[in-house]
């Protein structure tokens, strides 16, 4: 188990953007980030491998334990780049979409262990632009899931939402879209 791409991992850590990851975590100023020069060429990941990127590429590197991980490359310009991205996740739990609609949700811990959402956790949504927080209690599903199509009546059919439950006093939140349209 883990995560295939860095995108992928700032998503399960609960961001919708490398960017806002890297902000966040404090590897860059938000000031500096638009700044950074491009690496295109070949970029080295951890395990040796050499791969070569554009502004296209979808670098993927699985993460499956919690160390730090260091990615070399060419920015365009010639100059050597270093990324060093450290992962402490063992004992983090993460809220993540089972899907791109977002309206199942997995809860995992570590580095992809899956864990039933029990009713003890109190899980609750709240969707933008409403002060309401609703009980998703009946949204878990058989298979230990929130199913936010089972509170279909209480929320719009699609928006922006933030997802939450508490466990061992803290507080494990997903923001983001959903969209129960029918497909």
């Amino acid at each position: 188990m883990g995560v295939e791409s860095l995108l992928e991992f700032a998503q399960d850590c609960g961001f919708n953007t490398i960017e806002e990851l890297l902000i966040v975590w404090g590897y860059v100023k938000p000031e500096e980030f638009q700044s950074l020069e491009k690496v295109e060429g070949e970029i080295t990941d951890p395990d040796g491998n050499v791969v070569q990127v554009n502004s296209d590429t979808d670098l993927k590197y699985k993460v499956t334990q919690d160390s730090t991980y260091t990615f070399l490359g060419k920015t365009s310009n010639g100059n050597t780049a270093k990324l060093d991205v450290t992962t402490n996740l063992e004992n983090e739990y993460r809220l993540t979409p089972e899907t791109n609609m977002c309206i199942t949700f997995l809860l995992k811990k570590g580095y992809g262990e899956i864990i039933d959402i029990i009713e003890e956790y109190s899980p609750k949504i709240k969707v933008e632009g409403s002060e309401d927080e609703i009980d998703l209690i009946p949204a878990i599903d058989d298979y230990g899931e929130i199913y936010i199509g089972n509170v279909r009546d209480q929320i719009p059919i699609k928006g922006t939402a933030t997802i939450y439950l508490t466990i061992n006093g803290n507080r494990i939140v997903w923001k983001g879209i959903y969209d129960m349209t029918p497909q």
